[in-house]
C-alpha cells in the first residue's frame, strides 16, 4: 500500500471543497494548482495528485452532464475506482491571465446542471482563484524579502541625521550622528 501524503492545510480551499460537494452532491471535489498538485479535496481517500487528461484539463471551463459514454474519462476512471457520471472542471487564473490552478468536480452518475448550479460553480471559481491569487502574492514576497534581506538578525540604521521639529511646526537644525551609528552594512 502507497505512503499517503497529506497536502498542507488550505483551510479555505477544504471549506470551498466541501461546500461544493455538499451542493453539488459530488462524489469528488478537487483544487489543484498549476502543476497539478492537490491542495484541498472533498471526498478524496488519499490526497495525491490526481492526474486529469489534457484533454479535459485544457479547456477553461468545461461542464458534462453525461460523461457515461465519453472515452476521456477512461484513465481517470481507472484512477478513481469508479465511472464518472458528472464532470464539472475550469482553469483557476489570476487577473493577468496567468494559470493559477484548476477546480473540478466529479459525480457517479449523470446530473442537470441547471441555471443555479452554474452560478455555484462560478462562486467557487472566483472564491479558489482569489485564494490562490493570494498565495501566489504571499510566495512571491516571501521570495522578495529573501533576496532584498541578506541581513541576519536585528535592526539596521538607515539614517544619517535626526531633524526634529518644535512646537510651532517648524523644524530645527539637523543633528548628524557621528559615522559610528549611522547606516550599518550587511552581514555577510
Amino acid at each position: 500500500m502507497p505512503e499517503v501524503i497529506l497536502p498542507p492545510p488550505h483551510p479555505p480551499l477544504d471549506s470551498l471543497c466541501r461546500l461544493l460537494g455538499e451542493r453539488f452532491s459530488a462524489d469528488l471535489v478537487v483544487v489543484s494548482d498549476a502543476g497539478h498538485t492537490t491542495l484541498a479535496a472533498h471526498h478524496w481517500p488519499v490526497a495525491l495528485s490526481l492526474l486529469v487528461p489534457e484533454s479535459l484539463s485544457s479547456a477553461d471551463t468545461l461542464i458534462l452532464t453525461d460523461t457515461t459514454h465519453d472515452d476521456r474519462f477512461q484513465a481517470l476512471e481507472a484512477q478513481l475506482g469508479f465511472q464518472v457520471g458528472f464532470y464539472a472542471g475550469s482553469a483557476l487564473k489570476a487577473p493577468d491571465g496567468t494559470l493559477l490552478g484548476h477546480l473540478f468536480l466529479l459525480g457517479r452518475t449523470p446530473r442537470p446542471f441547471a441555471r443555479q448550479h452554474h452560478q455555484a460553480f462560478l462562486d467557487g471559481l472566483c472564491m479558489a482563484s482569489n485564494h490562490l491569487e493570494q498565495r501566489r502574492g504571499l510566495l512571491r514576497a516571501a521570495r522578495i524579502e529573501a533576496e532584498l534581506l541578506p541581513y541576519r538578525s536585528g535592526v539596521e540604521t538607515l539614517a544619517d541625521a535626526i531633524l526634529g521639529v518644535n512646537g510651532d511646526g517648524r523644524s530645527s537644525t539637523p543633528t548628524l550622528l557621528p559615522r559610528s551609528c549611522s547606516a550599518s552594512q550587511p552581514q555577510p
